[in-house]
């Protein structure tokens, strides 16, 4: 990115966002009221060329986000432990809104030749998401309704009125799951359907997995590598040692959402029988003295592997494949 020529950082709340900004004398922060009224007073100020700089706070900060993308703003939104850990860095002790805001813009001017501009999703995008998040929610219930019905069933004397209850619920929560699985499953359809295509030409890699991959990553063409995409989903390695007496374990380091590393392990138990690279890499490892656990997240990001080379380079599944680093290794040889 070119050198940047001014910073603006923001503290997004529920109800007000806090701007600051720098001028010749000194840096100045101003507070707005979170409506459309605010964001648009707000946006009549900037300047084009400035980099607007703010943290990814759950749901809030997409709305003002969004806003200002449409109104052709530049916009980056920054992983909030990044910036939490540059205030430790900084020894910050006070937290307002106002300090806070300063501090985001003191991070902007840090790294502002490294800030990577922010774009929405589409719509379909985050619909799928949010309708995964209320599968997962209807889930737990439907778990905790059978479960209370396993214990009514083990009482020596049963409620009628709970019983009729609990079954009332657990068919309402599966009726429920079925029609938000479809739901997700037209919207995928309707939006993606040759890249989930692609996906499901992955042995190993499910409807469910496929739909919730590309919600989540679109067809790869914005990320450069597949390195990128296992550290952006959390399933990269980060080893523990220092000198010669800490010796960790090896884990994958969880940074990334936990809902799509659950289902991609899943797929991992099926690909190590069906995949024949993630076979061949998962047989390696253990014969290797390997943990079956840390094999089979060998094998999941294998899968992601897979998928982000499919979906780059808009082709199909080819068991066959060798890739050109092998061909050109051999020849060498």
């Amino acid at each position: 990115m070119a050198k940047v020529e001014k910073i603006i950082g923001i503290d997004v709340s529920k109800k007000t966002f806090c701007a600051a900004t720098e001028s010749e004398r000194a840096v100045k922060a101003h507070s707005w009221d979170y409506t459309d009224e605010g964001m648009e007073s707000f946006a009549s100020t900037v300047d084009r060329e400035s980099i607007i700089v703010m943290e990814a706070t759950g749901v809030y900060h997409t709305r003002l986000a969004t806003f200002l993308y449409n109104r052709g703003l530049k916009v980056s939104v920054q992983n909030p432990l990044s910036v939490k850990n540059y205030a430790r860095m900084c020894m910050k002790r006070t937290k307002t809104d106002k300090s806070d805001a300063k501090l985001i813009l003191d991070y902007g001017k840090m790294f502002g030749e490294e800030l990577d501009l922010w774009k929405p999703k589409p719509d379909w995008c985050i619909e799928v998401q949010q309708l995964y998040s209320m599968l997962e929610y209807k889930h737990t219930q439907l778990t905790m309704a059978k479960n209370k019905m396993e214990s009514l069933s083990n009482s020596h004397h049963v409620s009628k009125a709970c019983a009729e209850m609990c079954l009332a619920d657990i068919t309402s929560l599966s009726e429920s799951i079925e029609a938000i699985e479809k739901e997700i499953d037209r919207l995928v359809m309707d939006n993606d359907s040759n890249n989930l295509d692609r996906l499901e030409g992955i042995p190993g890699i499910g409807r469910k997995t496929a739909c919730l991959l590309l919600a989540l990553l679109g067809s790869m063409q914005g990320f450069d590598n597949y390195r990128q995409v296992i550290s952006y989903l959390g399933m990269c390695p980060r080893v523990y040692e220092s000198g010669t007496s800490v010796h960790g374990r090896a884990r994958i380091c969880k940074m990334g959402l936990g809902s799509i590393r659950k289902k991609l392990y899943m797929c991992a138990l099926s690909a190590r029988k069906c995949n024949p690279a993630c076979k061949a890499l998962y047989d390696r490892l253990v014969e290797k003295g390997k943990a079956s656990k840390l094999a089979l997240i060998a094998v999941a990001n294998k899968l992601l592997k897979q998928a982000f080379a499919i979906l780059k380079n808009q082709t199909t599944f080819d068991e066959n494949h060798v890739s050109e680093k092998i061909i050109q290794k051999n020849l060498a040889w």
